[in-house]
């Protein structure tokens, strides 16, 4: 989903017909009309929203030649959430001046969580949890636009049902859980 079609739907929810005449324009890039970037900037402000509710999960391989591994081989991850070995299991690790720490030298695949780029070009694809639906976006940036108007009972309902579309992703990810058994 881009930047323009969830603009669009946002204005679609709140029937900004002067938004979405701007939107459906797709030859439009340089919008003057003060709803239109206003609306921009809150579907901006939405996915940083969903971005810090819903982090993306990335894997990376790496062989310690050493117990430490440097931090430019890692990149730039936010958090590591873990390390695992060859065979998948989950060694401690921890941070230095060196880079990452692990107990012995081998290959390890780090779990981190990392910011996504920011979007620029409103036709360029948003980069988002695979879990999270564009509906949900549309519901925030909409409560923003809300909120920026002044219309915050509106923007309350546009809150409750993202919050209830991400409820049901938490709880969906929580009965994942397996079964117990008793022996």
């Amino acid at each position: 989903m881009t930047i323009r079609e969830t603009a669009l739907y946002a204005a679609e929810l709140l029937r900004a017909e002067n938004v979405m005449r701007d939107m459906l324009d797709e030859n439009e890039d340089d919008f003057t009309d003060p709803d239109t970037v206003a609306m921009l900037k809150c579907v901006r402000d939405a996915v940083s929203q969903v971005e810090s509710d819903f982090a993306i999960l990335r894997e990376k391989k790496i062989a310690a030649k050493s117990a430490a591994v440097p931090a430019e081989e890692l990149g730039m991850p936010d958090i590591v959430r873990a390390v695992k070995d060859r065979y998948g299991r989950v060694v401690r690790f921890t941070f230095d001046s060196r880079g990452l720490i692990v107990d012995s030298p081998g290959e390890y695949t780090v779990v981190y969580t990392c910011a996504p780029k920011p979007v620029s070009d409103i036709d360029a694809n948003i980069e988002f949890a695979p879990c999270v639906r564009p509906s949900m976006l549309g519901y925030l940036a909409a409560c923003n636009y809300c909120i920026m108007a002044g219309r915050t009972d509106e923007a309350n309902i546009f809150l409750s049902r993202y919050d209830r579309a991400a409820e049901g992703i938490r709880i969906t990810r929580r009965s994942r859980l397996p079964r117990r058994a008793f022996l």
